[in-house]
């Protein structure tokens, strides 16, 4: 079967970030119907389903990542992230992020200033991306962190912040996201997030 990528608008994006789900594999993995509908796809990813304990794998077997892929480290990995985007330092912001054929595969938000679809893989642009926002003086301010166990060299978590910026009035966020366990420190592979319907 050929890859189809579709431009979408915002609900899709929304509907994938917010999602109350066990495992981030029901949203940020590639090729479920979230992702589709948003426009991300990959022929290479593994559905992740929950296993016992609260852990995840591809379709449900043990998990190969090592014992430093866990919630603490996945906490620190974001705020890590949260801290030098808000201070606009991409000197600390670019080791955060995986490498293009080393786990990285998105980072989707919707406006202003969205990355849908296809603009949510380059990852090219992702540092000027995060340039423009810090010249809009963007801050993400983290309200709460889950870890939702590792599949395969995955560890999922997903979060809720607050998004402020001189174009954007502080507003209510959900998403989920991945940390790549195979590099030493973890780098994030997946990011999407969208503002909550009550924002």
């Amino acid at each position: 079967m050929g890859r189809r990528r579709t431009r979408a608008g915002l609900a899709p994006v929304l509907a994938c970030a917010i999602a109350v789900l066990p495992a981030v594999g029901g949203c940020a993995a590639a090729g479920s119907p979230a992702a589709r509908a948003a426009g991300i796809t990959s022929s290479s990813s593994t559905p992740i389903r929950s296993s016992p304990g609260g852990a995840s794998s591809p379709g449900g077997t043990s998990s190969p990542a090592g014992a430093g892929c866990n919630a603490d480290a996945g906490r620190r990995l974001v705020t890590d992230f949260l801290s030098a985007f808000n201070a606009g330092d991409q000197g600390r912001l670019q080791p955060l992020w995986a490498q293009s054929g080393q786990g990285w595969e998105w980072f989707a938000t919707d406006g202003p200033d969205p990355r849908i679809g296809d603009v949510a893989r380059d990852h090219a642009g992702l540092g000027a991306y995060f340039a423009r926002r810090h010249a809009r003086h963007e801050t993400l301010r983290l309200l709460s962190f889950r870890w939702n166990g590792t599949g395969g060299m995955l560890g999922n978590f997903e979060y809720t912040l607050d998004r402020q910026a001189d174009d954007l009035r502080m507003t209510p966020y959900g998403g989920k996201g991945s940390a790549v366990c195979a590099s030493t420190p973890l780098t994030i592979g997946t990011w999407s997030m969208a503002r909550t319907p009550s924002g």
